[in-house]
């Protein structure tokens, strides 16, 4: 009776476990897993016990009994079944007189091996699939991004063909990875590894921009491997670098920004293959050529006939928390918006007043800005004397206090900043950064409302959201809200690689800069005179704005004729001579002159925010009067962070003059000749007169402001 009731609830048992398990693989989608392998202790459990079973029928019929050795012969066919190998000699006698007994058992063996070998084809699928998808990756332009970092998933999300190179060996964090399906190459970043799985995709010109968001240290040793493997021969004739195909771009500290960038100048065969960026520059960067503060003032604070900004209204900054990202963006925005005026028949600088909250009073420190104003500062005294041409004003400092954000004493702040000026002549621009995303919505709420309440209209307010709050941001539908995102937004292909903020910045080095620089490549430039290319780029939007105009990024190149004959009109500039550059002289003003006033304030902010402090006069020197590209000068200097032209708009006519009379004495042609050869005020001038040749085939559609 118990041979022929055993093997019917065996076979049950069996034809459930694969119901199971065919039910459990349709709802997960994984017909082969690494959780198949639980199944191989119940069919164990199911062989042993038919084993047991046919042993003891043949047992009883040879009137025996089972011993130890018995049982381990048994446990060793149950594991040889899993491997095909059977041992039927327990089991023979019963399967020839009972065929369910025969089916149950034929069932637990395929149900067995089954089990094991699906469980090893498992745990090599993910290997194999991940290498299907890395050469699939590989077949056109691709990222790799090295090391293991969180903004990775973020960067891989937001672009298109992303690789991952990661020397971790976490079951968990490679389990991530072939769950989310990312393409990942185990190995440490060494020339070795990079030739053996990239050489062939090289060779066939595939573009690897490999990319790091690591942090310096580990940067620098990225940059030295990387320069070995450019010069490494994929052929006996060819190198990498013979390709010119892999890129690599890695993450920098902005306090390291300057040293790293000059260091990879220094070998100019490479230069063009490697660079840096910081994360919270790039954001800024992105931020403020999209919303300069000229972006958003009222039609009547800008004078579009002069290209100035009305003297008499207050233009405030509020940044509600001052971490590392406001402070960011606090240090371009002084770089950036620097405003002419006009007052009592005379041009100066319009002073935008700065606030910044924060609980925390250790928020305001700096210590690389702290460097280069104090610096500058310590030495103002000095840079009033005789020895040096007419000194600047300092940048725009902060006026920061340390307050509790979510207390009402922020308010009664708000309003004592809004209330020094009247309503129409006064724009506010708040940035508010300063908690989590529900708090910074929270916040903006409360200053919207505030400032409705009080009936003031001229305001722009900018939250710092990372999330996703649809139903949060809903209430801040406000043509005068706006949300900024987070850091994150940077984390992509177009700002990373393709270098969308950079695009401008190359049109300026081609067009605006002398013959000397214009023929040299973008890569060759020092560093920072690439990045005197990024901020005048970045401050064109600026110059449109005060003239009435502005400009939309298309897809494809825009016909600008007509917006650019309307600007030619405005900003049309005939040199007869070199005085017709001193404007000033004369209370003659004309846009181009206050664009030009305008573009030298800018750059005294960019190279003092740089660390840059004037030359003495008495070390200009001439240095070839017949040079290839008209005289030279000793008038800078990037080691020592020196530069003349840190002077008034007025001080230029001094530097002009003493430059002139240099160039007499070492040729033979008058004062008055040298003065229109010597090329000075010409430079603040070229960005206006640039207009035309940068937009006139590019992908910026002018538009009216």
């Amino acid at each position: 009776m118990i041979y022929t009731v055993l093997p019917i609830i065996i076979l049950v048992v069996e034809i459930l476990l694969i119901g199971f398990y065919v039910f459990y693989a349709i709802k997960t989608q994984k017909f082969i897993s690494k959780g198949t392998i639980i199944y191989f202790v119940p069919t164990s459990v199911i062989l042993f016990a038919l084993y047991t079973l046919g042993a003891n029928y043949a047992a009883s019929i040879n009137n025996t009994t089972l011993g130890i050795v018995d049982y381990m012969g048994i446990c060793k066919s149950v594991i040889s079944a899993t491997v095909f190998e059977l041992k039927i000699d327990y089991v023979s006698a019963l399967m020839d007189v009972n065929v369910i007994f025969k089916i149950a058992y034929g069932i637990a063996v395929g149900l067995s091996v089954a089990c094991v070998y699906t469980s090893l084809i498992s745990l090599a699928i993910n290997t194999i699939t991940n290498m299907v998808r890395v050469q699939y990756a590989l077949r056109k332009n691709c990222d790799v991004l090295i090391g293991e970092n969180d903004y990775n998933f973020t960067y891989y999300e937001r672009s298109e063909n992303v690789i991952i190179i990661t020397d971790t060996f976490k079951s968990d964090k490679m389990n991530e990875y072939y769950s989310k399906k990312i393409p990942v190459i185990q190995a440490k970043f060494l020339k070795n590894i990079l030739l053996k799985n990239f050489k062939w995709h090289i060779k066939r010109g595939i573009e690897l921009n490999f990319i790091s968001f690591q942090n310096s240290s580990i940067s620098l040793g990225y940059i030295k491997e990387f320069e070995d493997f450019l010069n490494c021969n994929i052929t006996k004739k060819d190198k990498v670098l013979d390709y010119k195909n892999c890129y690599l771009k890695v993450e920098i500290d902005f306090n390291n920004q300057l040293s790293i960038k000059n260091k990879i100048l220094e070998n100019r065969s490479i230069a063009a293959f490697i660079d840096c960026f910081t994360r919270y520059e790039l954001f800024a960067l992105n931020y403020i050529e999209r919303n300069p503060i000229t972006e958003h003032l009222p039609s009547s604070f800008i004078n579009e006939n002069l290209g100035i900004v009305e003297h008499d209204m207050s233009i405030n900054v509020i940044y509600l928390g001052f971490g590392k990202l406001a402070k960011t963006l606090h240090r371009v925005q002084l770089m950036n918006d620097n405003l002419p005026t006009i007052e009592d028949n005379v041009m100066k600088k319009y002073n935008i007043s700065y606030y910044a909250f924060d609980k925390d009073e250790k928020a305001n420190e700096d210590k690389t800005m702290s460097f280069f104003f104090k610096r500058y500062d310590e030495n103002t005294k000095k840079y009033s004397t005789k020895k040096y041409l007419p000194s600047i004003d300092k940048l725009d400092n902060v006026d920061f206090q340390v307050v509790n954000i979510e207390s009402y004493t922020i308010i009664s702040e708000i309003l004592n900043i809004i209330k020094k000026n009247k309503n129409e002549k006064s724009y506010n621009r708040f940035i508010i950064s300063y908690g989590e995303d529900i708090d910074n919505i929270d916040m903006a709420i409360k200053v919207s409302a505030l400032l409705k309440e009080q009936g003031y209209e001229n305001y722009e307010l900018y939250v710092k959201v990372k999330g996703k709050f649809p139903s949060a941001i809903k209430l801040l539908e406000d043509k005068r809200v706006n949300v900024i995102g987070d850091i994150d937004s940077i984390f992509n292909h177009d700002v990373i690689v393709n270098e969308r903020l950079y695009e401008l910045a190359k049109l300026v080095n081609k067009k605006y800069h002398s013959k000397r620089l214009k023929d040299s490549p973008w890569y060759t430039l020092s560093t920072i005179k690439q990045a005197s290319n990024v901020y005048s780029s970045l401050n064109i939007r600026l110059k449109l704005n005060l003239l009435g105009y502005d400009y939309i990024r298309e897809d494809k190149v825009v016909d600008n004729s007509i917006m650019l004959k309307e600007i030619e009109s405005k900003v049309e500039f005939t040199k007869k001579s070199y005085e017709d550059y001193l404007f000033y002289k004369t209370n003659n003003f004309k846009p181009v002159h206050s664009l030009a006033y305008q573009e030298h304030l800018r750059w005294n902010a960019f190279y003092i925010a740089n660390g840059y402090v004037p030359l003495e006069k008495d070390k200009i020197k001439c240095l070839d009067p017949n040079g290839e590209y008209g005289p030279s000068f000793y008038k800078d200097d990037g080691v020592l962070n020196l530069h003349a032209c840190l002077t008034t708009y007025e001080g230029l006519d001094d530097y002009h003059r003493l430059l002139a009379e240099l160039l007499t004495k070492e040729n033979n042609k008058t004062l008055e000749e040298n003065l229109n050869t010597v090329e000075t005020y010409k430079y603040d001038h070229m960005i206006v007169e640039s207009f035309k040749p940068m937009f006139e085939n590019s992908n910026y559609r002018i538009v009216k402001r």
